[in-house]
């Protein structure tokens, strides 16, 4: 499924799969699922139980990024990415979406608290390096590097409390 600036964007899209010629998409409506029958149920940390037409599936989820998740399900491993309608407003557009732009800002991706700051303005870090700890829904979550970098700056403190996408520190990437 190809984006054209006359289409209307629904509030995500799923990308399975590798990009390219073999990815697939899927525009994703939750009000319409929830309609369907299909529901998500959180069981503990990533462990997630999908509801769907009388069936249950197990499944684990690890988030690598604002975009990119993978999914594994019954033994079975498919990494998939999530646009919102900013990210696919902007593919619209012909603009690169997070990804192509770079990992310079990382951001909380759900509200929560700041537990802990494992780095500091100037340390070099490594792609899937624990960068800021926050608690959500009495949960502590990992925050990870992308890319490696160094750290340009931190704009939250600990003890902080942070809305979902706010800026939670920015990464010079290396360049090299």
């Amino acid at each position: 499924m190809k984006s054209s600036s006359s289409e209307q964007t629904l509030p995500y899209l799923v990308r399975i799969g590798a990009s390219g010629d073999d990815a697939r998409e899927y525009p994703i409506d939750p009000g319409v699922l929830a309609e369907d029958g299909v529901s998500l149920e959180h069981v503990r940390g990533n462990r997630y139980v999908l509801h769907r037409h009388g069936k249950t599936y197990s499944i684990v989820v690890e988030d690598e990024g604002r975009q990119r998740i993978r999914l594994t399900s019954a033994h079975r491993t498919v990494e998939t990415s999530v646009l919102d309608h900013r990210d696919q407003l902007l593919a619209q557009l012909g603009i690169g979406g997070a990804e192509e732009l770079g990992d310079k800002e990382v951001r909380s991706p759900m509200p929560g608290l700041v537990l802990q700051l494992a780095v500091s303005v100037g340390d070099h870090v490594t792609k899937g390096q624990v960068l800021v700890v926050l608690e959500a829904m009495k949960m502590e979550n990992e925050i990870r590097a992308k890319s490696d970098g160094t750290v340009a700056a931190i704009a939250v403190e600990q003890g902080d409390a942070v809305q979902k996408d706010q800026i939670l520190l920015e990464l010079e990437p290396d360049t090299a």
